[in-house]
């Protein structure tokens, strides 16, 4: 005889499993994205401090560069000026 209490569990089971297997690979992969787009951001915050020590009181080049760096960062976000996503 067919015991269909035990078969709707290992079901249930298999398919909890399943589940969070992927939930966590999804989970990973947006963690890895976001990673990338910290380091993006970082990296620009990096170029600026750097622009800073190259500009030697040049205020108008420091200007000019960092006009320049800011942008960047709509590679990886957008803004409609209320929320932020990210984009890749």
């Amino acid at each position: 005889m067919t015991d269909y209490k035990a078969l709707r569990k290992e079901l249930y089971d298999k398919f909890h499993e399943s589940y969070e297997k992927l939930y966590v690979s999804e989970l990973k992969e947006e963690n890895v994205r976001l990673h990338e787009v910290a380091m993006f951001l970082f990296d620009i915050l990096d170029d600026i401090d750097t622009a800073s020590d190259e500009a030697k009181n040049n205020h108008e080049w420091y200007r000019k560069r960092v006009e320049h760096l800011h942008r960047k960062r709509f590679e990886v976000m957008e803004t409609d000026g209320y929320t932020v996503k990210v984009k890749i």
